[in-house]
């Protein structure tokens, strides 16, 4: 793993709004889903998107938004195909702040490439 600056809180687009990344005890389930979209909208914009999720990861951390992950929800975030960890060596964070798993990016690729060699090759 590599180090994270200590620097990057001051940079990150959540500086001075923790209330927004960590509910109340005594939350509803609907205000909770308002406050967790409003942090992920803010963090899809943030440019370190992804020493916030490394030092997440690193420090085991089991509530709040970090990195447009919901901990509280999913301690242990998975990709969207539900395979594997989305952990910070497996998550490629796109100019949109949209996150995506490596391993399964990298899978549709290779099918898509072995498609085209199959095509070819009926030629």
């Amino acid at each position: 793993m590599s180090v994270v600056s200590l620097s990057w809180p001051e940079m990150a687009a959540c500086a001075g709004s923790p209330d927004l990344f960590f509910g109340a005890d005594d939350e509803t389930a609907v205000e909770r889903r308002r406050r967790v979209r409003e942090a992920q909208a803010v963090c899809a914009g943030c440019p370190v998107n992804l020493a916030c999720l490394t030092f997440a990861w690193g420090t085991q951390v089991q509530h709040g938004v970090w990195a447009g992950v919901d901990f509280d929800r999913t301690p242990r975030p998975v990709c969207g195909n539900g395979l594997h960890v989305m952990d910070p060596a497996n998550t490629r964070i796109g100019r949109d702040g949209y996150k995506c798993c490596v391993a399964c990016h990298d899978a549709k690729n290779q099918r898509q490439q072995d498609r085209r060699q199959e095509r070819k090759a009926a030629v």
